[in-house]
């Protein structure tokens, strides 16, 4: 027994349980599993499962290669050869003499010892794929569908979801096998630099399978191959936008194939990118810079299906045949004009304006009271200039005075893309008259002090500092922990006087949580 590692050695004239199971699942694949407990020295028990085969006699050579490694080199020589085995493809002549009772009885290895009392336990079902976790002692829960499997009773094998009342489970078909397909696919980009910057971003997803487990812990292991994924971002006025959605637009699009474990018609798929443009344009107008701007197409290939989605001005041509024969098909046609009414009211309100065809910051010289009103950031300043009086004389004649001037009767000679400005406009000129009458008559200190608050430079430490009464020029730590206390004391107050008025929807979060 000298060529057996020490690890596998018996004590004492007992043999260490070393056992090499095939196991057979539901989507008809086959895995070698290798299972020993360990005496010396001390109790341990190691578990090792070799890679999905679809042949019964694939895994049964794992399993030797597997239990040979083990006596030879141990644990660690075990899992080496696990992660061989993931990318070896046995020959139909390396299979030939492979016989599944050398597993068990006559074992041509030392040391081996059938142990099939330690399985003697109901054996559990495994679905196939990845992302499957523990939900009670016979199911498991797809966390991200969320499916559920029944491993062992009356129901084992089958997939379910939660119904609408508590307790009650729906039976549903099982997740989509994914299918490969032998279609190869390349991928390559070219711009042409404006002033000096190369404002375009294009990314390749070689395998969004790989990529989702890698980087986002996400399991797609039910879509069809290949699985790519193509992003092209084109900035406006800066690279900005574009470089952000270029690092990020993968965290956006990966989560919502995760969604479902089932097969996708092609409208579902058009619809999870038409979802990504639309989280990334939101999350681009919360950020620092929306002015930068930026077309984007996305491309997905699942299998056998291509998918386009853009916005901004972007097109796709699909390009038929060779030489003078040669076609093309558009698949996509996205303009993109900033002359759209959409679009308009989209950035009037986000407190921008075109200029000469481009989208700038807005200019107050250069807005009409609609204009204005639309782009107030609060109720307040849709009203009130910051040095008006707040009270509520002041706010029903600011109103009578904007009503005449915004009203959409009163207007002559507009096109429909200002008329709609103008209804939205005296639409929420009246609603910020009511909202604002509420709360001066409900606290007008109150009130003041919130108007105090969302003109104060609350992201600066010299502006928090003066909004909430304390001099930050601190000339130690001990002074240091003093004026934060006291700046805590005053965030408090605040908080308790606010939490008493009617706040607006559209600034009640930043009052509460500065």
């Amino acid at each position: 027994m000298s060529n057996i590692h020490p690890a596998c050695k018996p004590v004492s004239g007992d043999f260490h349980l070393l056992n090499v199971q095939i196991k057979e699942h539901v989507a008809k694949s086959f895995t070698a599993l290798l299972t020993c407990n360990i005496k010396v020295p001390y109790m341990k028990a190691v578990n090792l499962e070799g890679p999905p085969r679809a042949a019964r006699r694939e895994a049964i050579k794992d399993g030797m290669e597997l239990g040979r490694k083990f006596l030879a080199e141990g644990e660690a020589g075990a899992r080496s050869v696990c992660l061989k085995l993931k990318k070896t493809k046995w020959l139909p002549q390396q299979l030939v003499n492979v016989d599944e009772k050398d597993l068990y009885t006559n074992h041509p290895l030392p040391g081996f010892r059938d142990s099939q009392e330690l399985f003697a336990k109901e054996e559990e079902l495994v679905p196939p794929g990845e992302g499957w976790i523990r939900h009670s002692p016979t199911m498991l829960v797809h966390a991200h569908s969320p499916v559920y499997f029944v491993q062992k009773g009356e129901k084992a094998g089958k997939y379910c979801r939660q119904g609408a009342r508590p307790g009650e489970w729906v039976d549903i078909d099982p997740p989509h096998a994914p299918q490969e397909y032998d279609i190869k696919v390349r991928a390559a980009s070219a711009s042409c630099v404006r002033r000096g910057t190369k404002f375009d971003r294009a990314v390749t997803l070689n395998d969004v399978t790989k990529i989702a487990r890698l980087s986002l812990k996400l399991a797609l292991s039910f879509v069809d191959r290949p699985a790519t994924g193509f992003a092209l971002f084109q900035g406006l006025r800066t690279s900005e936008a574009a470089q952000w959605c270029a690092e990020n637009f993968h965290k956006k699009l990966l989560p919502r194939l995760a969604e479902k474990i089932h097969v996708y018609k092609t409208e579902e798929l058009q619809e999870v990118l038409e979802a990504t443009l639309k989280e990334l344009d939101t999350e681009v107008m919360k950020s620092a810079f929306p002015f930068s701007g930026c077309s984007a197409l996305l491309a997905l290939l699942l299998g056998n299906r291509f998918v386009v989605a853009g916005v901004g001005d972007c097109r796709v041509l699909l390009l038929e045949g060779e030489g003078k024969g040669a076609g093309s098909t558009r698949l996509l046609d996205c303009e993109g004009r900033l002359d759209d009414e959409e679009e308009q009211l989209r950035f009037w309100q986000a407190g921008g304006m075109v200029v000469d065809g481009l989208l700038h910051h807005q200019q107050a010289d250069k807005l009409d009271d609609a204009k204005r009103i639309l782009c107030a950031p609060n109720v307040f300043d849709v009203l009130l200039a910051p040095d008006d009086e707040l009270d509520v004389k002041q706010v029903r004649g600011a109103y009578r005075k904007l009503a005449l001037k915004v009203h959409p009767d009163k207007q002559k000679d507009k096109d429909s893309v200002e008329m709609k400005a103008y209804q939205y406009a005296f639409a929420r000129l009246e609603e910020s008259k009511e909202r604002l009458e509420g709360m001066i008559e409900e606290d007008l200190e109150a009130c003041k002090q919130m108007r105090r608050v969302l003109h104060a430079e609350v992201h600066t430490r010299s502006g928090a500092a003066s909004l909430l009464g304390v001099d930050w020029t601190p000339a130690s730590d001990s002074i240091l922990e003093e004026i934060e206390q006291d700046a805590a004391k005053a965030a408090k107050e605040l908080k308790k006087k606010f939490a008493k008025l009617q706040v607006p929807k559209e600034y009640s979060e930043v009052l509460l949580t500065n």
